[in-house]
């Protein structure tokens, strides 16, 4: 869409894209980008195959963007950032900024990329507020993984027990 888009998008990365990856570490992060970006493109392709939106092209990496916004806005709600460079205000009420504007945006001539941020954003609420489920599935997974690795273990020790009790014992030298 132009060096201009490139840029500004690039810029949010670098700005709160950075502080998620020092929270969550680079691949969690990656992964969480990637899926809001994903999730914005998906949504757009739905509405337009179902004839809800006209489809076109999309440009950007918009969505995820938006997801980072509102991931930072969630986590850090109070954290001051300034406005164009210039005015001290709250994270979340750039977020509410940001997607107001996308809102604003659904009827315009970028409905399609207006579409992609509230999707985004919406990917980025759900990977943070879904957080604290999602580990304790991990940690069930994994327990129940470790308890396998742990059953296996005794019956091997079992095993080999009852096989040093039956064989006899070894010649004396």
């Amino acid at each position: 869409a132009g060096l201009s888009h490139i840029l500004w998008n690039m810029l949010w990365v670098y700005f709160f894209g950075s502080i998620l990856e020092r929270l969550w570490g680079p691949k969690k992060f990656l992964i969480f980008y990637l899926t809001c970006g994903a999730v914005g493109e998906i949504v757009y392709s739905m509405l337009a195959l179902l004839g809800v939106m006209s489809a076109g092209s999309l440009i950007g990496a918009s969505g995820a963007i938006f997801g980072i916004v509102v991931a930072v806005a969630i986590l850090l709600p109070k954290l001051r950032v300034y406005f164009w460079g210039i005015f001290p205000i709250p994270m979340m009420l750039l977020a509410l900024i940001c997607i107001l504007v996308s809102l604003l945006g659904l009827r315009g001539e970028n409905a399609g990329g207006n579409l992609c941020h509230l999707a985004g954003a919406a990917a980025g609420a759900i990977f943070v507020f879904s957080e604290s489920w999602r580990t304790r599935i991990k940690l069930r997974f994994k327990a129940s993984r470790w308890q396998k690795d742990i059953s296996q273990e005794r019956r091997l020790h079992i095993e080999v027990d009852r096989n040093s009790r039956t064989q006899a014992p070894p010649p004396p030298f």
